[in-house]
């Protein structure tokens, strides 16, 4: 009875291998043929130095096993622009979780921004914000303050990069992920990968964060 059982189960995480390749394999096929459709670049795999470049990031600097594929690629007057899904995964064995996200990436050294980091703010960071854990917050903007967390190491020059507009715009929307240091700012939803078919607005979407943000 065991022998089967086994086989069985090994039989079972093959199938679900085999569904996950080919699902990958489409996903990759179908994302080429939008890069093409907007003329934009397109490689499989990233470049290992465009990983290293964004380690500084909150994002890229969580678990292991990190692995950026389907790199759209373009440039828009002074910017490098720049689509990806990035996968890495937090845990071990058991305990292990796998988090994929579709990441849009501006870099110019035209661009100057402070360092800071915004993403949805949870019951946690509530708690934390109790024992001094730093959230930036705008009396201006209540619905911002309550659904997002925004910190910085130069509270005074984030506070100057995000205007009335910009803080009105992430009010529309709650899962919003935005971080930036110097020449180099990402903009995603975390553990969310854009389809093929909404690849354009979801490009769109991180054209209009800069343009809000870069003054």
């Amino acid at each position: 009875m065991i022998i089967p059982i086994i086989v069985g189960i090994l039989s079972l995480i093959g199938v679900i291998i085999v569904i996950a390749i080919k699902r990958d394999k489409k996903r990759t096929e179908d994302m080429a043929a939008a890069a093409a459709r907007m003329n934009f670049t397109f490689s499989k795999e990233a470049s290992p130095h465009l990983l290293r470049t964004l380690e500084h990031f909150a994002l890229f600097s969580r678990g292991h096993s990190k692995r950026i594929r389907n790199v759209f690629g373009g440039r828009a007057g002074d910017l490098d622009v720049s689509a990806f899904d990035y996968r890495y995964t937090t845990g071990g064995g058991k305990n292990s979780s796998t988090w994929r996200q579709t990441v849009m990436l501006f870099e110019s050294d035209g661009l100057e921004f402070p360092q800071f980091a915004l993403r949805p703010e949870s019951v946690f960071h509530k708690l934390g914000q109790l024992f001094g854990y730093q959230d930036i917050d705008f009396a201006t903007h209540e619905e911002f303050s309550k659904r997002y967390l925004l910190r910085g190491k130069d509270e005074d020059a984030v506070r100057n990069t995000f205007s009335s507009e910009a803080l009105s715009f992430y009010e529309t929307d709650r899962t919003l992920s935005t971080e930036a240091q110097g020449r180099q700012l990402i903009h995603y939803r975390a553990a969310k990968r854009v389809g093929p078919e909404a690849i354009q607005d979801f490009i769109a979407e991180g054209v209009r964060v800069l343009t809000l943000l870069r003054r």
